[in-house]
């Protein structure tokens, strides 16, 4: 969220709290897994979020957030942004991970990967 939320992590409940508030988010209109599980994390909370404007690009999520235009929810990952004027606060929700990969590379890095995917997931 913009740093200037009146919000804080201290007093942030849950995303029924901001149910009022605009968003920027992907567009929530795609089947691929990651914005299924965007779409179910709202529908938990008995709404669909308002959208200001959507982007599929986190990059540019932030710099809107950071410029005022709304709240969003990404990986935590994105926490560790440079980016000035953000505030995150990490929801208590887990989500799956998902991996994409071209069914024909054979790379010792895409092994290794994958290696310790399955192990950290006890996938056999």
């Amino acid at each position: 969220m913009p740093e200037s939320h009146p919000i804080q992590a201290e007093t942030f409940g849950s995303l029924a709290d901001v149910r009022d508030e605009s968003f920027v988010l992907p567009s929530l209109n795609t089947d691929v897994p990651y914005i299924q599980e965007l779409r179910h994390l709202f529908e938990q909370y008995g709404y669909q979020p308002h959208l200001t404007i959507t982007s599929d690009f986190g990059a540019t999520i932030l710099n809107l957030v950071a410029a005022g235009l709304g709240l969003s929810v990404l990986p935590i990952s994105y926490a560790s942004s440079p980016l000035r004027g953000l505030r995150f606060i990490e929801l208590p929700h887990a989500s799956p991970v998902f991996m994409m990969w071209r069914r024909d590379d054979t790379s010792a890095a895409l092994q290794r990967l994958l290696a310790e995917a399955y192990e950290l997931s006890n996938i056999s």
